[in-house]
């Protein structure tokens, strides 16, 4: 009885067993992760601050209670956690367009809004191995996720809608996501994290492609000025040293 009953529950869909979770359960599942990312955490004065004006700007209800987790890692990276946090890649950051992040971020306040990340979470680990890395909590090292295709549709459609209404423009973030579904074919690693967790990057590619040959002429950018150089600046770590060719010895300023 106990070994079918742990197979009926591996067969449920994710999002039931998401909605079974607390609030205080789903913390526990991110939490340890995003403490242990301490020494990591980008922190240099305006960056934050240049990323929650985007998700603001995109969604003033919600961008300003955002917990935002910007991590000193390479990579284009940006996903939606429980308990509102949205994590960030260094290259998320400094190597895209503002306007592509906006993207990028509108797509994690989508799936936020329907909670999906709690679902994605339980749908990379399995329902019995959700709660393994409950009982792991502060413990946690790495955490997963996986969101579904129909998830991922409706995530798309909702921040293209956040965009337009925002007056975004939606040819960078297409422009990103489609190199992203070149680089996949070609076995390369652009957005590698990214394309990971995010299902169908060919479908999203068609879906931002069409909606950007709309956009309006004269948008101007997210983000310009001093607050693009802060969100450049994110994970910034301070003036590095010139190095010595001879000697590879860091010179004195």
């Amino acid at each position: 009885m106990l070994f079918l009953t742990a197979t009926v529950f591996e067969q449920l869909p994710a999002p039931w067993v998401a909605r079974a979770l607390s609030a205080s359960a789903r913390s526990r599942l991110v939490d340890g992760y995003v403490d242990n990312q301490a020494p990591v955490r980008c922190d240099h004065p305006g960056g934050e601050s240049a990323v929650r004006a985007i998700l603001t700007r995109l969604d003033p209800e919600l961008g300003p209670k955002l917990d935002i987790i910007g991590i000193r890692e390479g990579g284009i990276f940006a996903l939606a956690l429980p308990s509102n946090k949205i994590l960030l890649f260094h290259d998320t950051t400094s190597q895209i367009d503002p306007d592509a992040l906006a993207g990028l971020l509108a797509h994690e306040l989508a799936h936020l809004r329907h909670d999906d990340p709690t679902a994605a979470m339980v749908r990379y680990n399995g329902n019995l191995g959700i709660f393994a890395a409950w009982l792991n909590g502060p413990e946690r090292r790495q955490i997963g996720a996986r969101f579904s295709g129909e998830e991922e549709r409706v995530a798309d459609e909702a921040a293209i809608g956040m965009m337009k209404r925002a007056h975004v423009r939606l040819a960078p973030v297409a422009a990103l996501i489609e190199q992203m579904r070149i680089s996949q074919l070609q076995g390369t690693y652009l957005g590698d994290q990214e394309r990971s967790v995010h299902f169908g990057m060919a479908d999203r590619s068609r879906r931002f492609t069409a909606a950007a040959a709309n956009d309006p002429p004269g948008l101007r950018p997210v983000l310009e000025g001093n607050a693009a150089d802060n969100l450049f600046n994110f994970c910034w770590v301070g003036k590095v040293l010139p190095v010595e060719v001879s000697t590879g010895v860091g010179r004195k300023p």
